[in-house]
């Protein structure tokens, strides 16, 4: 499952814990968590507000986080591998992915 611009939602996860095939959803990562609130705002996540959105998300599904502003694309890295979540990971740029 592909998501863009999508903040905090129950309805989009409602449809996804319901398809039994679904093994990934890529969802937009667009800022850190300095910019939590501007993430709120404009409809976006940062890792803070993703983490929040993993509860409501089968354990079983992975999540790659993407749309990662380019200026903070380090510290959105960072930041995600500080949560220690072995299915949240932040998709890499020119890689395939299969499942």
């Amino acid at each position: 499952m592909f998501t863009s611009d999508t903040g905090p939602t129950d309805q989009i996860w409602e449809t996804a814990n319901k398809c039994e095939k679904l093994r990934a959803i890529f969802i937009d990562l667009s800022f850190p968590n300095t910019y939590t609130e501007l993430a709120r705002i404009s409809g976006h996540h940062s890792p803070e507000t993703l983490l929040e959105e993993l509860t409501k998300i089968r354990p079983d599904i992975d999540v790659y986080g993407v749309h990662l502003k380019a200026a903070y694309r380090q510290d959105i890295v960072e930041e995600v591998r500080g949560l220690n979540i072995s299915r949240l990971k932040v998709a890499e740029i020119n890689v395939n992915y299969h499942f």
